[in-house]
């Protein structure tokens, strides 16, 4: 009976003789062709030494050849060629049994598949075309562990032995025979099967004939993958003519539809889309089907639904690029879009169809015009422009026409426009209308001013100019460049990003002008004549302004009706101040000098390029300022005031700094008597100034305050988001506090590490040690420019996660071999393990590895060995914890698993005999 048994298993594992019928195939390709240097046929080559130097065509075969020969000649050529529009190749998308063919030959015997050795393979599917070190898949090979014809799985290319996974192998050691090759698949068990037949002299059809089974196994690794790239692999050492042939390449012939695409640009029932910049956009269909060889486009207005539209765009075929530009789009038009994927096994049916509607054409309509003589202001001309366009669907400029361009009328953009004309002139106006699509250009305006107005009105006292309305009883003259003073209801500094609105009024004068360019602004004219004390007063305020630039203000008086005008009586230069667009007041001029019946006041502006400038609140009156009164502090807190007085004058500013110091701090001007600041400090002393100003100037005031010490303790400190190295810490806001300084302390609170100061209520830390308790505070701080940190919280204490390797454990396999285990570490990405073979004085680079556990198959016989694992969590290693040490033996532990692909293993003598 136990001979029967011995007997039954020998039978099983003879190699068995099985005659296949041929499979639905298709061929890829015979070589059938002149000989040549160039492969051809759809395929690309990688020859290391030049094109033709190593793949070729050569008696109807393909011909991989060693491209040189001597020491240092080691290198690997190979062919590829894309398949992936001839079949699915996810191989588990195929159903039933996928088969492939060919022929394949060594001319020398094979030793494996690192640099400097032998093998020949033909790969069935990879991932990569980079076949040395950059794809996975699977091949049949020649030359791995021997000159065995093996089926194999590869992980990073066929350039390293340790890179490829036996499947099935035969038992027999082959050299230079000429195979027929058979390698099935079945999507349904994973299973593989290789076959061979030796063909002899030549090669012989490999879809006819017998075949000898080598085997089954399972294998899933790559089959769900993308397997796009096929070819042929010759690895070759430094000997002269290292040589591999291949033919009849057959794949299979299974016919898979490519599976629709998913729609992305524009998004379903999109609306307001620009007719010109339509741009259609797809993603290919989900893995798990053969790929598109061509998408054919559909647009139209007459489909929906599951109608394909037709009637703009009818089938268009744009090849595998997944986007379609279309043209010749309506405004305010509703299109229909569907895009069908094709291949050999034809086009799909039923895929998706979107539409959008395309936006309205801008309507800008008609512009008119109205112009007015205001004689009261010295007979100066105004225009009010008006248009019809509906502003929703664009924007609107208005521009001038000065004979050879068009130019953009600074601030114009709204439906009416009311502009201060040049006597003596003709002028073309129009407005332009331009939306994100198009623009449109209304008529045309023609406005003429026949006479030059008299300047001779004379203003009464008290004058005040708040530009109330535009334009003003201001006059205005361009001295050099093309830009003059304008009224604006506000005004943004493009440069700069700061802004400014009128001091009072609606309108304020505004200077814009290039590096160079110099306008002046006049006033009407003054009776004086009384010769009593009176000061020309207004307000300005520089846009943006940098110091140094040059940008000034003159201002000049006139007693001859601005005939003459003198030296400036005053110079302002452009100051860059913390409040952006903050405005000033000037008064400090005395006109008694000037008494007289004919005198008029004017405002140079001369641009350096650096600050555009606003002028308001133009006054010509006599009063004088008294000292400020009833200064008081109202609701000190300790981090604000409300700084007080008895009302009196035009303006006011407060000034404050903390007593013992000598740097001012500046508020802004206002109009109130009071002054709300929140930027103090807790439990400081601070002396302050107001100055109010009036007609002659201003007159300053001092007083002191002294903040409160109860600032409060930061509340709500949570920790979240706990990790490996990572935690988010939050707090509620504490009211006053500026910005706050928070840091973490790893050893109880002795040292404080990672001290940043943020200006919101949270911090995120990335770089933290696992598994380590930490404490942490934050430091409330305070102040504009005194900012002083004030208290001090402690949050509540946190541990992050572990990253520490546990259960470390050893198995020797062999002389040479080890497999290591630990417990997996909860959100470890990667492990890195080292060895040291002299008790830890030296390590060996760490290897990475994705799972938890490792073979070491290059240990030495006879050594003790201390190893140690370290986890990649939140981005970072982590410690390295200590495994077992262990001895190899010093001779050869024979196993099963040092040759997987040994089925049998026979003990003699046998004592069953």
């Amino acid at each position: 009976m136990k001979k029967l048994v011995l007997f039954l298993l020998s039978c099983l594992i003879l190699t068995s003789l099985i005659t296949f019928q041929a499979n639905a195939q298709v061929l890829l390709d015979d070589f059938n062709r002149s000989n040549s240097s160039t492969v051809g046929g759809g395929w690309s080559e990688y020859e290391p030494g030049g094109s033709g130097s190593g793949a070729s065509v050569s008696n109807n075969t393909l011909l991989l050849n060693s491209q040189t020969s001597g020491a240092g000649a080691s290198n690997r050529t190979y062919v590829y060629q894309d398949v992936s529009s001839k079949y699915a190749t996810n191989f588990s998308a195929n159903p039933g049994t996928v088969s492939w063919y060919f022929n394949m030959q060594a001319t020398l015997s094979q030793t494996g598949f690192n640099l400097g050795q032998r093998g020949i393979a033909y790969v069935i599917g990879s991932t990569s075309s980079d076949f040395i070190s950059g794809g996975n898949g699977y091949a049949v090979v020649m030359g791995h562990n021997g000159g065995k014809l093996r089926l194999v799985q590869f992980t990073g290319g066929l350039g390293n032995a340790n890179n490829i996974t036996g499947i099935v192998s035969t038992s027999t050691t082959f050299t230079t025979q000429k195979f027929s090759v058979k390698v099935s698949y079945t999507s349904a068990t994973n299973s593989w099967n290789l076959s061979y037949r030796i063909d002899g002299a030549s090669f012989a059809d490999p879809t006819t004939g017998s075949y000898t089974s080598v085997g089954n196994g399972v294998n899933s690794t790559y089959t769900n993958s993308a397997l796009n790239y096929a070819g042929a692999f010759l690895n070759y050492d430094a000997l002269l003519n290292t040589q591999a042939l291949f033919d009849n390449v057959y794949i299979p012939n299974a016919l898979v539809l490519p599976s629709c695409p998913t729609l992305s640009l524009p998004a379903n029932n999109a609306v307001s889309q620009c007719p010109t910049s339509v741009v259609l956009k797809w993603v290919a269909g989900s893995t798990g089907t053969a790929a598109a060889s061509n998408y054919k486009v559909y647009i139209g207005t007459d489909g929906g639904g599951v109608t394909t539209p037709t009637n703009l765009v009818n089938g268009f075929s744009n090849g595998v690029v997944t986007q379609y530009t279309p043209a010749n789009l309506a405004n305010n038009t509703t299109y229909y879009w569907q895009i069908v994927p094709s291949n050999n096994a034809g086009s799909v049916s039923g895929c998706s169809i979107y539409s959008f509607t395309t936006s309205s054409a801008p309507v800008i309509g008609s512009i008119s015009t109205s112009t007015n003589i205001l004689s009261t202001c010295g007979g100066v001309t105004n225009a009010t422009l008006t248009s019809t366009a509906t502003l929703s669907t664009g924007t609107l400029r208005w521009q001038s026409y000065n004979g050879s361009t068009w130019t953009n009328l600074s601030s114009s953009y709204n439906n009416m426009l009311s502009i201060q004309v040049t006597p003596v002139t003709t002028t073309i106006y129009r407005a332009t209308l331009s939306s994100s699509c198009t623009n449109a250009v209304s008529n045309t305006i023609t406005i003429t001013v026949p006479t030059t107005p008299s300047y001779t009105v004379t203003a009464s006292l008290p004058y005040i100019e708040s530009f109330s309305a535009s334009p003003s009883c201001l006059t205005t003259d361009i001295v050099s460049g093309a830009s003059n003073w304008t009224y604006a209801t506000s005004f943004v500094n493009t440069v700069s990003g700061n802004s400014v609105n009128p001091y009072s009024g609606s309108y304020m004068a505004v200077f814009n002008g290039a590096n160079g360019e110099t306008a002046q602004l006049i006033t009407p004219n003054f009776d004086l004549s009384s010769g009593t004390m009176t000061k020309p007063w207004f307000s300005f305020a520089w846009v943006g302004g940098k110091n140094g630039t040059g940008d000034k203000l003159n201002v000049y008086f006139s007693t001859d009706n601005g005939t003459t005008w003198g030296s400036p009586q005053l110079v302002k230069t452009a100051e860059y101040t913390w409040f952006s667009g903050q405005w000033q007041n000037e008064g400090s001029v005395d006109l008694s000098a000037y008494a007289g019946s004919n005198v008029r006041v004017m405002f140079e502006a001369v641009s350096a390029g650096g600050s555009p400038i606003a002028i308001d609140n133009i006054k010509v009156f006599n009063m004088a300022c008294s000292t400020p009164s009833g200064l008081s502090n109202v609701g000190a807190t300790y981090y604000s005031n409300t700084f007080s007085w008895n009302a009196m004058g035009d303006s006011a500013q407060v000034k404050y700094r903390k007593t013992g110091t000598t740097a001012w701090i500046y508020g802004p001007y206002v109009k109130t008597n009071s002054w709300f600041w929140d930027k103090l400090v807790p439990n400081t002393s601070f002396d302050w100034q107001v100055a109010v100003w009036c007609g002659n100037g201003s007159v300053p005031a001092s007083s002191t305050v002294t903040t409160l010490s109860n600032s409060p303790a930061v509340t709500g400190m949570t920790v979240t988001n706990v990790s490996a190295g990572k935690a988010t810490l939050s707090w509620n806001a504490v009211p006053g506090a500026v910005k706050y300084r928070v840091s973490v302390s790893a050893d109880g609170g002795a040292t404080w590490t990672q001290q940043v100061d943020v200006a919101t209520t949270s911090r995120n830390y990335t770089t933290l040690t696992a598994g380590v308790n930490y404490q942490w505070r934050v430091i409330t701080i305070y102040g504009y420019l005194y900012q002083l940190p004030i208290d001090t919280t402690n949050g509540p204490q946190f541990t992050t996660a572990s990253c520490a390797a546990t259960n470390l454990k050893d198995s020797v396999i062999s002389a040479t071999k080890a497999k290591l285990t630990w417990n997996a570490i909860s959100g470890a990405t990667k492990y890195w393990i080292r060895f040291s073979s002299n008790g830890g004085s030296t390590w060996t680079t760490p290897v990475s590895i994705t799972t938890n556990s490792y073979t070491n198959v290059a240990l030495t016989a006879g050594k003790t060995y201390t190893w140690q694992v370290a986890g990649t969590c939140d981005g970072a290693i982590m410690n390295y914890v200590n495994g077992p040490s262990f001895s190899t033996p010093a001779s050869r532990i024979a196993t099963i698993a040092d040759e997987p692909e040994t089925s049998q293993v026979n003990v003699y003598p046998n004592p069953f005999e």
